[in-house]
This record gives C-alpha cells, sequence and structure tokens, in this order.
C-alpha cells in the first residue's frame, strides 16, 4: 500500500513536472523517483546489511527454507570469532545491536530491533546444529520455539478428501 501511495505521488509530480515544461516553465526540477527500501522478509544477510535492511523498515522476518544454513553462517566471516550468536541474543528480546568493524571503519546502530525467525529443519540435523553445546549453554537453543508433528507412519489410501473439507480449505487459502 505505501509503495502504491508513493507510485501515485511520483506520477503526480512527474505529471506536474511535465506539464511546466510543455508551458516553457523550468524552473521545476525534474522528480526523481524514490528508493525503495520496503522489505519485510529476508532470508540471508550479513549483521551489517540486516541492520541497514531493518533500520527502513520497522518489522523483520527472517524466513529460511533451511535454518541449519542460517546457524551455520554465524560467525562464518570471522572465523568463529564474531558476535552474530549475541546480536541473536540481544533481537530475541528486541534489543539493539551494533557493528564496528575497524578494517573499514563502517559504524551501524540500531536501538530496538523487531525480527521474527522462521524457517524449517530436519530433527537430526537440529540436533546436530541447533541444540550443541554451544547454543544451549548461552541459551539461544531455548529461544527456540520448536514444534513437529508426531513421527506416525503415513499409510496411502485412495480414499477422497470430503467436499466440505476440500471447500472450506478452498476458502481459507483465498483469505490468505
Amino acid at each position: 500500500a505505501m509503495m502504491q501511495q508513493r507510485d501515485a505521488e511520483f506520477q503526480q509530480l512527474m505529471e506536474a513536472y511535465e506539464s511546466a515544461k510543455a508551458n516553457g516553465n523550468t524552473s521545476i526540477p525534474k522528480p526523481t523517483k524514490e528508493k525503495n527500501t520496503e522489505q519485510l522478509t529476508i532470508n540471508d544477510a550479513t549483521m551489517e546489511t540486516l541492520i541497514d535492511i531493518h533500520s527502513n523498515n520497522d518489522t523483520l522476518i527472517l524466513a529460511c527454507d533451511e535454518l541449519a544454513a542460517w546457524l551455520r553462517s554465524m560467525d562464518q566471516y570471522r572465523q568463529g570469532k564474531g558476535r552474530d550468536v549475541e546480536n541473536w541474543l540481544s533481537i530475541y528480546n528486541g534489543g539493539g545491536i551494533q557493528v564496528n568493524r575497524k578494517t573499514d571503519g563502517y559504524r551501524a546502530y540500531l536501538r530496538r530491533t523487531i525480527i521474527s525467525v522462521c524457517g524449517t529443519i530436519q530433527p537430526g540435523v537440529a540436533a546436530e546444529t541447533l541444540f550443541t553445546d554451544r547454543f544451549i549453554e548461552n541459551g539461544f537453543a531455548a529461544r527456540v520455539l520448536s514444534a513437529s508433528p508426531p513421527s506416525k507412519i503415513v499409510r496411502w489410501s485412495d480414499r477422497e478428501v470430503p467436499e466440505e473439507i476440500d471447500t472450506a480449505m478452498h476458502a481459507l487459502a483465498e483469505q490468505l
């Protein structure tokens, strides 16, 4: 909705500019389209990029098809000596995060964060990546709400889905 409003406002400014230009008025500067910084979801980002994107958006969702990739990426650029895990612990509480790099002088700070994380991970992979001593001892694993369906053997059936359930599912999908 915000993007449509910005596009409409830009179109009005362009029409006013073109009209003024056609009438010989050159004092009005040509409008430039505002860079779109609106972004709701991310799936992979360094802490620096995360801060940059979040500074232009009130809330974010880190949506990973494979959470293991996100977990393994923490501190990967710093040979395991970075602060990614600690920053994510602060993000969980809505706290601030900052990055101060010595090499190029990059500085970034967010006073408050609202970032949700969602994704999938297989139970065996979760045991290898999330439920490790590292993430258990620092409380990271305890901050993850995990859910899994009961392990039940699914048997093939030729039965059809009842019409009322099929209709209800279609109605639900339309609402989404």
